[in-house]
C-alpha cells in the first residue's frame, strides 16, 4: 500500500516491511531518501547518509531542536531536567566565551578525565586565606571535597 503526496508535498509514503516509510519524492526510497519510518522496533528520523534535523514547538517561543549535524541540541524557553547521569564522553576543552556557560569534560592526559567549565568570567587569583568565608561541597569520586569560596 503506497500513499501519494498531493499539492505542494514533496513527501510520499509507502509500506515496506511492515514500517511506514516517508520519503522524498525527489528522491525515492533510497538511503537518503527515506527521512521518517515507523517500524516495528524503532521510530527513525532521517538516515546515517542524511542531515535531518528534528524540531519541536510549542506555544509562543517554545521549541526543542536536534541537530546531528551540527552536533547540536537546543531548547529555548523550555527547562530541561533528569533522574540519570549525564555523561560526557568527548574531550572538549573550556574557554571564555560572551554570553555563554559550559560544563564538559577534558582530558588532562590519557586516562585521566576531568571536568571542564567554561565561562565568560576569568578565575580570580587570591591568596588571602582569610577571605574565603564560603565553602562549597563538590563530590568527586565517591569522596567529598570543599572548594573554598569568598564573597569579594
Amino acid at each position: 500500500m503506497s500513499t501519494q503526496g498531493v499539492g505542494t508535498f514533496l513527501i510520499n509514503s509507502k509500506f515496506a516491511s511492515g514500517s511506514l516509510v516517508f520519503y522524498e519524492k525527489g528522491v525515492g526510497r533510497t538511503t537518503t531518501g527515506d527521512v521518517f519510518t515507523i517500524g516495528t522496533t524503532a521510530v527513525k528520523v532521517g538516515n546515517t547518509s542524511q542531515d535531518v534535523d528534528f524540531q519541536y514547538y510549542g506555544t509562543g517561543s517554545l521549541s526543542a531542536i536536534i541537530d546531528c549535524g551540527a552536533a547540536t541540541f537546543t531548547l529555548a524557553g523550555l527547562a530541561m531536567s533528569t533522574n540519570k547521569t549525564l555523561t560526557f564522553s568527548a574531550s572538549a576543552d573550556s574557554a571564555a566565551v560572551a554570553d555563554t556557560v559550559t560544563i564538559g569534560g577534558y582530558d588532562i592526559s590519557a586516562g585521566h578525565r576531568a571536568l571542564a567549565i567554561g565561562t565568560e568570567e576569568v578565575v580570580a587569583a587570591d591568596t588571602d586565606e582569610t577571605k574565603f568565608s564560603h565553602k562549597l561541597p563538590v563530590r568527586i569520586n565517591g569522596a567529598t571535597y570543599n572548594i573554598m569560596l569568598t564573597a569579594t
